[in-house]
């Protein structure tokens, strides 16, 4: 049994369909029908209940940054590989530190922290060198409003210090959701 907001587009669609069985007449113009149900043209979003691709996840709430690693980082000590860096991670008045990794110019951390995303937070990574006898030396410092990855998805970036020559520091973040 057939509705009745379903018996014009089978009307029309039986009158395109004997049109086209007879020799001379045209069946409605490309597009005709898609058209008529207000589609506009066959290319067109599809309609409720049509297979649709799926909407982009949301915006994360929360996020895990993990600092992966670092590359050609500066010998601060004047020392051939002495450099003992370590980074320091700032977001919404949060501090964090990674390990130290000591007499390294191409370290790798794998430190990770979790925390809420706050409209217009500023991350700052600061990269260090820690030194025994005087105050840890300061190689560089990034800071930029915090763009979050959409939840469930995981972005690497590269982050470049004093326009690359203070070394690049790998970091990878993670869109999540609050519990």
């Amino acid at each position: 049994m057939t509705s009745l907001a379903a018996t014009p587009v089978l009307l029309l669609l039986a009158v395109a369909s004997l049109l086209a069985g007879c020799p001379g007449e045209k069946g409605p113009a490309d597009g005709a029908i898609a058209e008529y149900l207000g589609r506009g043209d066959a290319t067109a979003a599809p309609l409720e209940g049509d297979d649709a691709s799926p909407a982009p996840p949301p915006p994360a709430t929360r996020v895990a940054l993990t600092v992966v690693s670092g590359k050609d980082l500066p010998d601060t000590d004047g020392g051939p590989g002495v450099t003992d860096p370590y980074v320091i991670v700032e977001y919404a008045g949060q501090r964090w530190e990674t390990s130290v990794i000591e007499g390294s110019q191409e370290p790798t951390w794998g430190d990770s922290f979790v925390f809420d995303v706050v409209p217009g937070g500023i991350l700052t990574l600061s990269l260090m060198d820690e030194d025994a006898l005087t105050s840890d030396h300061k190689i560089g410092v990034v800071s930029q409003p915090l763009d979050p990855p959409r939840v469930g998805v995981s972005e690497t970036r590269e982050v470049p210090f004093r326009g690359g020559e203070g070394g690049v520091v790998t970091i990878t973040l993670t869109g999540m959701v609050r519990p």
